[in-house]
């Protein structure tokens, strides 16, 4: 994701991406055709988060949601195991899990450590994941269908965020096969984002919430991003910052409106 510069201050690295936890209603949610990545035993605190950041994103590539956050009953999980066979080599042995525990899949890779072998070991980790789910895709990843949901213009932010961060959300999710709607329609899910800052000293903290309100009403679950940025950075052009900020949110919204929709049409 690119650093932009708003208000005349640069971005902090660290406001990318922003802070996230989820929230959801785990009663409300019965199928979830997705991929939550679970741990890699062996591997330091940091490889991992490394390693499954960028799967995470090359998995994105070919289509597929993954989360390491948001998962349900119907979620499938992929674990990995890290040995370092000589000084200079690794062995990642992957196992994808069904809904039940069950192991569904299995596949191993070696590699000689080097500069850039992280994204390699990403890339062919990601193509064969996609090709172990292509002969389950209708079951396990939904097949061709498309969600539709209202997402109104955020709330509460300043600067140009309730436009800018309006528009690169419904991309993000459109990008996601999550067709977005500006007018509230019957039996409609909806996804209410809002923004608040509190003022600390020469620093803002940001909180950037994104709630998903069933047909009824009722909130089924919510993402929320925080990070800390000097003051002022955002009363001016998001830029960038918005596209970020959506791109690092939506992968878990379209997981759960999936794993909602994909429930109500399992138990209605």
């Amino acid at each position: 994701m690119a650093v932009c510069t708003c208000a005349c201050q640069p971005i902090p690295r660290p406001f990318q991406p922003f802070e996230k936890t989820v929230s959801l209603d785990g009663t409300a949610i019965e199928r979830n055709h997705s991929l939550l990545l679970g741990r890699v035993e062996g591997a330091s605190v940091e490889l991992e988060s490394h390693l499954l950041t960028s799967l995470a994103a090359e998995l994105e590539a070919l289509g597929i949601l993954s989360s390491r956050t948001a998962s349900n009953r119907g979620s499938m999980t992929l674990w990995g195991s890290l040995t370092k066979q000589q000084d200079h080599e690794i062995q990642i042995s992957w196992k994808i899990l069904d809904p039940g525990g069950e192991i569904a899949a299995i596949f191993e890779q070696r590699y000689v450590i080097r500069e850039g072998v992280l994204k390699e070991l990403s890339q062919n980790a990601a193509s064969r994941v996609q090709s172990l789910l292509a002969d389950n895709s209708e079951v396990w990843l939904g097949g061709p269908t498309r969600f539709v949901v209202f997402l109104p213009p955020v709330d509460g932010a300043p600067g140009d965020g309730k436009s800018s961060l309006t528009d690169a959300m419904r991309a993000s999710l459109t990008y996601l096969d999550i067709d977005v709607i500006t007018e509230l329609q019957e039996n409609m899910m909806s996804v209410l984002g809002s923004v608040a800052t509190t003022t600390l000293n020469e620093t803002e903290l940001i909180e950037i919430r994104w709630s998903l309100i069933a047909y009824d009403g009722e909130e089924i679950a919510s993402v929320t991003q925080s990070n800390s940025v000097p003051r002022g950075t955002l009363d001016g052009r998001w830029g960038n910052v918005a596209k970020a900020i959506a791109e690092a949110g939506a992968q878990d919204i379209a997981l759960l409106i999936r794993g909602y929709e994909k429930g109500a049409g399992v138990n209605p």
